[in-house]
């Protein structure tokens, strides 16, 4: 798989968070594909951080 360009993101393999080429944010994806979906409290805690740096860099886009 080749690697995307800065405008590009690519497509997950499955089993995989995709991939932004944003460190924070592909960091923040990768927790949330890690946390065990029977552990409500985790997903949940992962996909909040997840939303906080979403808003983060949207916030940095309006500036």
């Amino acid at each position: 798989m080749t690697q995307p360009t800065e405008h590009e993101v690519s497509l997950p393999v499955a089993g995989e968070p995709p991939h932004t080429g944003d460190l924070v944010i592909d960091a923040a994806l990768q927790e949330l594909a890690a946390a065990q979906a029977a552990d409500v409290d985790a997903v949940l805690a992962a996909g909040s951080a997840l939303e906080s740096v979403l808003r983060a860099r949207l916030g940095d886009l309006a500036g």
